[in-house]
């Protein structure tokens, strides 16, 4: 009862295998050295890259391919060649405006040991120019244009660093240091006319171990030595049989020991001998067991266990030299396409071998790539996608690429691949999101695919063998169907959009039909019934328009559940997008209005669509409905991505992988085994590791909106896309690969500048010196890896601008403008597809030179003029202060006479100023003296009125004031000239004081002022200058009572402080008054000489300004020190610090006597006033005592001698000199003098 397509194709495959057995055992004696292979044709684990140049703007046809030392894929095509990093295209030509010419045909590519690519093309050998975009043109024949001449075949290099360049006619050398070529001639006859073809042969150049050079020309084989420097022709002798059947020499290689094989048309393989300069066929050497059963040899491979592969049309055969063995293979080919037919001819144009032992061999003309285990003997086939293949380049990470006739490039890869591609199927998309269960897996590991264009299976998913899709009906005609589910029993249920639901048992091929309960012309869907079962084994149906149905087993019949349409299934808009049975036996039912759970059995329903975001409720947004492991329950909104249930509030919450996910519509999820979620979206499939907190997003072709994923028993997870299946690995591959990262574009001012070499090695830094004005870089970097080269990923850092390293994500530039002079270090980094970073990265140091003005030479220059500056200005300068010394010396010795002369003149000014002083206080004092005697007498003796007695005292007092104010005058004469010194009497202070103070309380009665007077009472012995301490005290008080006013008050305040010997001590002296104070503007300068205060009057009249003076100054030669405190209004207060004792005067200030000095002018009136009377005139006394009198002034001798009496005998003098010589002769008992 089963489909007679699946059926016949079983049948045509055994019968195919049966003949093929038939063969072998009947007909041993032809067949039994070879052994024929049947290809497992495209299986799908490999994946195709398209690397479609500027996306078709380009030619679409690439003649040649290569992947250089750093990583650029490149790609010769027949209007240029074409540079690509995974990100950009660049375009190199012969001319710098890029025009398409015929001479822009590439025809093969080679990189040297130097890292130069080398373009062959039908113009001649381009060098590849990276800075500039270009390709520098050498002609082989400079005679000719681009014909064969010029047509460059293949390009090689040998040991010494020659290249050697085969063309259409013959074979040059070419020297890169002088750019010349040397000329091989070839016979002409050694080329095909067929040969201009522009395939690449690989194996048509050799440097054998003695450094002698081979080359295949097709119909000859020529050698060159370099020892001898012979270009000769190396063919078989005319006389032997080989030559004869020889036709053309296709190949030549060297196997592990040097040994050198020949590959001909007609002669199969040859082996060179050195020996005797001859070759010999291989099936001819001595000791061969078996034969090699085909003579036209298309390509040889001599692999790493010493085994040499030969290869021709539609065989292949293996020589093992250890044990001299061959093994015969033929392959068949028996598929049909556009191109071939079962049983066409394949041709091997090359082979190769990869490290894990297996065998590859190309066919170019049909595009066919075969793989080839010898372990197991297995033949696998790849078809490429664009057929004709002119190259076929394996690269180092064993991926295979391609140069093709259409699409430009593609790559084939199989390992490090995180998904492969199984296309075309036939299936179409669609706009609808519902869960259409597409894809399902029998109880006999058949997986079943429900395309939109029929029902199709794979026996066995296996992604080494063929994947052969098998087209059924099912019974009563049933071609398409979709709603696929499989139950516990084994049973498929199938539902169409006609509204017919099927039950299908694979076993015994059995199918029924369920009817629906309402009428058939209200049978209008727009999507098909989904079923499921739950717990007990009840099969559920849910129906867009109409509601829920449950299988009746009894009746056999799907019954409405009731209540269910008030939810809004019945409406016409609300579409079934998903339906779940869930592990709780709850159903959940996804439309585009409502979000439904129905408990069962209570049959509970409970709507969850007004809960969640707004993206959670739009209309249309909730597609998918999943159970994870931990019973939680999610939805996948088409918006918002994920959302979980929130099972104690009762809603669902939006949730993102901590936002890793940036996609911006999602289509279909899937929780894998392992609970890891598969989330479609836009930007491709997003694997979530719930457990592990890891995201990674596979990339895919853009995925349509009825993208759906099934997970196999195997654990391989498929997704439908439109016309083309991905499967993917449970444990999807991470490329490990570290990409290289390489700087493919350097501008400066916007112009492309060299990239240094240097930096390409990751243990050296390159380095870019760049002129002031180019201080504005822009810095093209690549990573590359092109497995996804989208997902690529780079970070960079300028050392002396960034701050921090900067992400760049798929960026591939960084720009920096207006850089200031200085060193900077630039480093850049870049990802592969699967986040895997380069950690090297590369460095490129860049130095922007400072302005000339700037620069170290300028700066050199500045010095040196700075010093010639420096040293002419100091030479100037010197000579000018020379001069200016010569004539300032003439000026200041003019001025310095001056200077004497004034000084001597001031000097004798201030003599005769003082002596003016001295002169006049003494003709004044003498004076004073002759009228204050007379007066105290007049006062004492006569008999006077009232009246007369008042004139005379008044007379006395202003004799006082004048000789108060002479003796002042003398000592300021003394003070200037130096003269005066301290002279110290051992006494008593505080008495000497306390009859001092006292003095003034008769002042202070007749001016009505308070006077207050603090005196210590105990006595302080000690050496003081009993003079100049009652001046002191006495001006301070005079002061003191002169500026008070009636009513005032005045305090005088004497203390001792005691020091470290009894004698030493410090006196201390306040005066303090309530007179009208003294402003601070004025309060330094009342201490000057003669000066006195404007409109600041004493209560008797003017003063002199001469006390305060005298104050400061006697207070400073005591060592003392005098404080001014005083505020306007408030009155003042003067207090003097001044050291008793000698332990703080040295020697040469004080005089010391050991009596009371002379009678200072306060006690003077007292011995004036007092007659002395001789108290020892008795008789004992007979000789009267003799006083000389030494006085200039006639009237004062006479008043002393009347003052003293008659008790003497007077000697008198008018002079100095007159008085010392009459002392010395009269011996005088006194002697008086000024």
């Amino acid at each position: 009862m089963l489909f007679n397509n699946w059926t016949s194709g079983i049948l045509n495959q055994d019968v195919r295998y049966l003949t093929l057995t038939f063969l072998c055992c009947f007909l041993p004696l032809s067949l039994s050295s070879q052994k024929v292979l049947i290809p497992i044709y495209d299986p799908p684990d490999k994946r195709f890259d398209n690397f479609y140049i500027l996306d078709g703007e380009a030619s679409q046809t690439s003649t040649c391919v290569l992947i250089d030392k750093k990583g650029f894929l490149w790609s010769g095509t027949d209007e240029g060649l074409y540079r690509y990093d995974g990100s950009r295209y660049v375009r190199y030509s012969f001319n710098k405006e890029g025009k398409r010419s015929s001479s822009a045909y590439i025809t093969c590519l080679f990189e040297d040991p130097d890292g130069v690519i080398w373009a062959g093309s039908k113009a001649g050998l381009g060098r590849v120019e990276q800075p500039t975009g270009t390709l520098t043109l050498f002609k082989p024949d400079t005679t000719a244009g681009t014909n064969r001449g010029n047509t460059i075949k293949s390009v090689n290099v040998d040991s010494e660093g020659l290249l050697w360049i085969r063309t259409g006619k013959n074979i040059y050398s070419f020297n890169k240091k002088t750019l010349r070529f040397t000329l091989f001639q070839v016979d002409s006859l050694s080329w095909y006319p067929e040969n201009e073809a522009f395939v690449t042969n690989p194996n048509c150049f050799l440097e054998d171990n003695f450094k002698n050079l081979w080359f295949v020309t097709n119909r000859g084989l020529y050698r060159f030595s370099h020892e001898t420097g012979i270009f000769n022709e190396v063919l078989l002798s005319s006389g032997q049989s080989a030559e004869s059947r020889m036709k053309k020499v296709n190949n030549i290689i060297s196997d592990r020991v040097g040994t050198i094989w020949i590959g001909t048309d007609g002669a199969g393989i040859m082996k060179w001998n050195p020996s005797d300069e001859s070759a010999n066929l291989l099936n001819e050497l001595p000791g061969i067991r078996g034969r090699m059963n085909f003579n036209k040899v298309t390509s040889i491979l001599a692999d790493s266990t010493g085994a040499l592969w030969s290869f021709g049309t539609n065989c292949f055969s293996r020589f093992n030299p250890n044990d001299n063995t061959i093994t015969n293979y033929k392959f068949l080919y028996d598929h049909q396409t556009i191109y071939e037919t079962p049983g066409s001819t394949v041709t091997v144009d090359q082979s190769f071998r990869f490290s894990d032992g297996s065998i590859w061999f190309f066919s170019w003309e049909e595009g066919l790539i075969y793989r080839f285990d010898p372990s197991s003997e297995k033949l696998v086939l790849y078809r490429t996608p664009a057929f004709v293949a002119f190259q076929c380049y394996p690269g180092r990470d064993e991926s295979i690429w391609f140069a093709c006739v259409r699409y430009n490039v593609f790559r084939l890869l199989r390992k490090q691949v995180p998904w492969f591609t199984i296309a075309p199927v036939n299936n179409t998309a669609d706009v609808s999101q519902v869960h259409k269960g597409s894809i399902i897996e029998d109880r006999l590991n058949r997986t079943w695919f429900l395309f939109n264009q029929g029902i199709f299976i794979v026996k066995r998913f296996d992604m080494s063998s063929s994947m052969e899709f098998e087209q059924i009906i099912l019974p009563g005609g049933i071609s398409v169907t979709s709603g696929g589910y499989a139950d516990r029993k084994g049973n498929l249920w199938f539902g169409s959009k006609d509204g017919r639901i099927f039950r299908y048992n694979p076993g015994s091929s059995s199918l029924t039909e369920f009817t629906l309960p309402f009428p058939s012309d209200d049978i209008r869907f727009a999507n098909i019934p989904l079923t499921r079962e739950d717990k007990s084994g009840n099969i559920w149906v849910v129906i867009f328009k109409h509601g829920l149905y449950r299988l009746d087993r009894t009746l056999n019949k799907l019954e409405l559940v009731e209540g269910t349409h008030q939810y809004y299934l019945n409406r016409e808009q609300n579409t079934i997008n998903d339906f779940l049975v869930d592990s709780r036996n709850n159903l959940w039912i996804l439309s585009t209005e409502n979000v439904l759970r129905i408990t069962l059995p209570e049959m509970e329903i409970t709507d969850f669509s007004r809960t969640g975001d707004e993206a959670f409720r739009e209309f249309d947004a909730n597609i998918r409905v999943r159970e994870d492991a931990d019973g939680d329950i999610w939805i996948l909104n088409g918006i918002s991505g994920l959302n979980l249930l929130d099972r104690q509030s009762g809603e669902f919450r939006n949730f993102s992988p901590s936002g890793k996910i940036t996609a911006s519509s999602y289509y279909d999820l899937l929780i894998d085994r392992k609970g890891k979620f598969w989330i479609a979206n836009d930007k491709g499939i997003t694997v979530w590791d719930r457990s592990k907190g890891n995201v990674r997003t596979l990339r895919t072709p853009k995925l349509q909106y009825d993208a759906q994923g099934y997970q196999i028993r195997s654990g391989r997870i498929i997704y439908i896309n439109e016309n083309q299946l991905y499967v993917f690995d449970e444990d999807t591959p991470v490329n490990n690969v570290v990409p290289p990262i390489q700087m493919t574009r350097f501008q400066v001012n916007g112009k492309d500048y060299e990239v240094p070499a240097g930096i390409t090695d990751k243990n050296s830094h390159g380095k870019i010196v760049l002129p002031f004005s180019e201080n504005s870089v822009r810095i093209e970097f690549a990573s590359l890896n092109f497995i996804n080269p989208e997902e690529n990923r780079y970070r960079f850092f300028m050392k002396g601008i960034d701050r921090d390293t900067i992400d760049a994500g798929q960026g591939i530039a960084a720009e920096y403008r207006g850089i200031h002079p200085g060193n900077y270090s630039f480093w850049v980094s870049g990802s592969n597809n699967d986040g895997i970073w380069n950690p090297d990265g590369l460095s490129l140091d860049i130095r922007i030179l400072p302005p000339w003005y700037r620069s170290s030479v300028a700066y050199i220059s500045y010095l040196i003029i700075m010093i010639v500056a420096i040293t002419s200005y100091i030479r100037i300068r010197t000579r000018a202060i020379i001069n200016e010394k010569i004539r300032l010396e003439a000026i200041v010795k003019a001025r310095t006479a001056e200077l004497e002369l004034k000084n001597t003149q001031l000097a004798e000014i201030d003599r005769l100023k003082t002596q003016f002083f001295t002169d006049i206080s003494h003709e004044i004092r003498t004076p004073l003296s002759l009228i204050m005697g007379p007066l105290e007498t007049i006062s004492r003796e006569g008999a006077m009125t009232a009246r007369m007695g008042g004139m005379v005292e008044m007379m006395k007092r202003n004799v006082q004031r004048l000789m108060h104010l002479i003796n002042q005058l003398l000592d300021i004469s003394k003070l200037d000239t130096g003269k005066m010194k301290i002279t110290l009497t051992r006494d008593d202070i505080v008495k000497c004081l306390r009859i001092l103070v006292y003095e003034f309380l008769s002042m202070a009665e007749s001016k009505r002022i308070k006077y207050t007077a603090e005196i210590p009472d105990k006595s302080h012995i000690t050496f003081f200058d009993r003079d100049k301490i009652e001046k002191i005290v006495s001006n301070l008080l005079s002061n003191a009572f002169k500026y008070t006013p009636a009513g005032g008050t005045v305090k005088c305040s004497v203390k001792i402080e005691s020091g470290d010997v009894p004698e030493n001590g410090t006196l201390l002296v306040s005066v303090t008054d309530s007179g009208p104070g003294i402003y601070p503007e004025y309060r330094e300068k009342i201490f000057d000489r003669f000066y006195r205060i404007e409109g600041h009057h004493e209560n008797e009249g003017y003063g002199t300004g001469i006390g305060l003076s005298l104050v400061q100054e006697f207070v400073a030669l005591l060592h003392g020190s005098i404080k001014l405190d005083s505020d306007p209004g408030q009155g003042s207060d003067f207090s003097v610090s001044i050291p008793l004792g000698i332990a703080h005067l040295s020697p040469d200030e004080y005089i010391m006597v050991s009596v009371a000095p002379a009678m200072t002018e306060r006690n003077s009136s007292i011995m004036q006033s007092g007659w002395y009377e001789p108290k020892n005139q008795g008789k004992e006394y007979d000789r009267k005592a003799a006083i000389l009198i030494i006085e200039d002034n006639d009237d004062l001798r006479t008043y002393i001698k009347d003052s003293l009496g008659n008790g003497f005998v007077f000697h008198e003098s008018d002079n100095g000199i007159s008085g010392l010589n009459t002392a010395f002769t009269m011996m005088p008992d006194l002697i008086i003098t000024d």
